[in-house]
């Protein structure tokens, strides 16, 4: 089990290597909003999986680079979701989720210190939530219409649904040993995988190796 995990850990870390670079070397033919967010993300990803590491090989404990983690992806997928969203009363809906979001884990973390260092319930729900209703959004916007982003859109809708399900758990299956729990961290290691490797084929459907800039954002129904 622990080899499985490790295994999918460094193809997870891989994949996310390589997303980062192939996003980030488009950057010289197309300088859309959404895929600007989408390089930042993939970098902050990138920086705290590292980091992470760093803290793992120093002090044998991370734990609290998840909450970076989290209210990370959450911020710049939903701005992600924000850019591309043609629907006034949705690009509301999701602007004010993630302020009032951020001012209520501000409060919590003020209140309740000591969740820093232990999974937190409540942002790991807001965080995957937003995530989830945006994708939702996306896809039902676009039911009768080319979906340019359906592989990430899919991608961040099953990685989310997976995370909350296997992370409200997170501090119990943190204090069991791994081979009792390891199937569990197994699933969300494949949903991160999953994810991935969805960023990837979205990549390669939206420009392939194609260096033309023939996927502007003057081509979609952008705001």
């Amino acid at each position: 089990m622990f080899a499985a995990l490790y295994w999918l850990y460094g193809f997870c870390l891989i994949l996310l290597v390589i997303n980062t670079l192939l996003y980030t070397w488009k950057l010289r033919t197309n300088r859309s909003g959404w895929l600007k967010i989408i390089v930042v993300f993939l970098w902050t990803m990138l920086f705290i999986q590292l980091a992470s590491e760093v803290a793992t090989c120093l002090y044998h404990y991370n734990l609290y680079f998840s909450h970076i983690y989290t209210y990370s992806q959450s911020v710049l997928l939903g701005a992600f979701y924000y850019r591309i969203c043609r629907n006034v009363k949705q690009r509301k809906f999701i602007k004010w989720y993630l302020i009032c979001m951020t001012l209520v884990l501000m409060i919590q973390y003020i209140i309740y210190p000591s969740l820093f260092f232990r999974y937190n319930i409540v942002e790991i729900i807001l965080g995957n939530y937003v995530l989830v209703i945006a994708s939702f959004f996306y896809l039902y916007n676009t039911t009768s219409e080319k979906r340019h982003f359906a592989y990430l859109s899919l991608g961040i809708l099953l990685w989310a649904v997976l995370d909350i399900s296997v992370l409200m758990f997170g501090n119990v299956l943190a204090m069991i040993q791994i081979q009792e729990s390891g199937i569990i961290w197994l699933m969300r290691q494949f949903s991160v995988l999953l994810f991935h490797t969805m960023i990837l084929i979205q990549w390669f459907k939206l420009f392939g190796f194609n260096s033309k800039p023939d996927h502007s954002e003057k081509d979609w129904p952008v705001r």
